[in-house]
């Protein structure tokens, strides 16, 4: 699932999705997974109890086969009709499966039923984010990160909501936190550096969009972020080699390629 930027390639480009994807969230939502339910991945014919459902329908989240895991979590709630994470489970696949008014709902009835679960916050939150609702994307990771502040991926993705919110200052404020406290810091220097970059700090945001490529030579969006701003600086030849590098990494892009071309006609 991924937010689309609806921005130009004459502007700065926004990361288009949350660091922290759904198959992070199946990760972090099975992390019981690996008992004896999942060494036998068959359907038993022997009635399995709530637990080895849940672990089951975890692993089936994890492995993508949403319908199956929909219908694991299913006879939890038939069993248990007040299991928060049968909920957290459903809700998952259903986003995955676009099912976006049944997750929120599944999401929903997850965190009445167990505020404190910190997942479920981080899973509503994505689906806010890529519903628009910002502002309730924004409180859904404030509660999460106050239940788990060591959980360092949310940082980013809080600062990739400010970002869409123009909060730029406080983009640069959770992007700071990630960056100094994790090695794989490749999107909070992104993030950062656009939110320099709409702040004027052209420097700041060369420089992390430097430290970036550095990070992860094959990721485009620093590239054309940097040749943006060569571009507004008149260096149109710099601009001209980032648009490429950039291309060469996404070249399905043809906003990317019909840039390109009227770039390297203005410089003729």
């Amino acid at each position: 699932m991924k937010r689309q930027s609806t921005l130009t390639h004459r502007r700065i480009v926004i990361p288009a999705c949350l660091a922290l994807a759904f198959a992070c969230l199946h990760a972090i939502a099975g992390q019981d997974v690996g008992s004896e339910t999942q060494k036998a991945n068959v359907r038993s014919a022997e009635p399995l109890s709530v637990r080895e459902l849940i672990e089951r329908g975890q692993s089936y989240n994890f492995k993508r086969k949403f319908p199956e895991a929909i219908e694991d979590f299913s006879r939890v709630l038939v069993m248990d009709p007040k299991n928060a994470l049968a909920f957290l489970g459903l809700g998952i696949a259903n986003a995955e499966l676009n099912k976006t008014k049944e997750a929120m709902s599944d999401f929903d009835r997850s965190i009445k039923l167990d505020p404190k679960n910190p997942v479920s916050h981080l899973a509503r939150s994505l689906l806010r984010f890529e519903s628009n609702d910002l502002k309730g994307s924004l409180a859904d990771l404030d509660v999460a990160i106050a239940l788990h502040p060591y959980y360092f991926p949310a940082y980013n993705d809080r600062a990739l909501v400010k970002l869409y919110m123009n909060d730029f200052d406080g983009a640069i404020k959770d992007s700071s936190l990630v960056i100094g406290a994790t090695s794989d810091s490749r999107q909070a220097l992104v993030t950062r550096g656009v939110a320099f970059q709409r702040l004027g700090k052209t420097a700041e945001a060369l420089a992390d969009y430097e430290k970036a490529i550095a990070l992860d030579p094959n990721d485009g969006l620093p590239y054309k972020n940097r040749g943006t701003i060569k571009e507004a600086e008149g260096d149109l030849s710099g601009a001209l080699i980032d648009y490429k590098k950039a291309m060469e990494r996404e070249p399905d892009n043809t906003i990317l390629k019909n840039a390109i071309v009227g770039l390297a006609n203005r410089i003729k």
